[in-house]
């Protein structure tokens, strides 16, 4: 019986420790680099910049999707690279075009789901920062 009662608990102890974080910050980073880029004849480009955590409590980065208002007709993921424990994503545009983008971030480990909103525009309101 002593054997049976341990058998139940470690088997409900396993779903207890499975269990989902709660939603949080996911304190992703934008910044911009106006004109920065040169493409041909196309003039100068602005990039921009989304940085996230690799993971969350665990949880680890899943996607970047770009789109544009609340009844998008499409929603393109976004290549992004590792920087140490951080995962970037640029996205390279004119001011006019790119600003207006909206973009969301997720992770997931397969069984949490943790997801956040952000707008390009966003990069745009903040100061400069200045190169030492």
């Amino acid at each position: 019986m002593k054997y049976l009662t341990i058998a139940i608990l470690f088997t409900f102890s396993q779903f207890v420790s499975a269990e989902c974080v709660k939603q949080t910050n996911l304190e992703f980073e934008t910044s911009v680099i106006e004109k920065a880029a040169k493409h041909g004849n196309h003039g100068a480009m602005d990039i921009v910049k989304i940085s996230m955590h690799a993971s969350i409590k665990n949880i680890p980065f899943k996607s970047i999707l770009l789109f544009q208002g609340e009844l998008a007709e499409f929603w393109l993921p976004i290549a992004t690279t590792v920087h140490g424990d951080r995962v970037v994503a640029t996205i390279t545009g004119y001011t006019d075009s790119i600003q207006n983008f909206e973009f969301l971030v997720t992770y997931s480990d397969g069984n949490c789901h943790l997801g956040e909103y952000g707008i390009i525009k966003s990069a745009y309101n903040k100061p400069l920062k200045q190169d030492k």
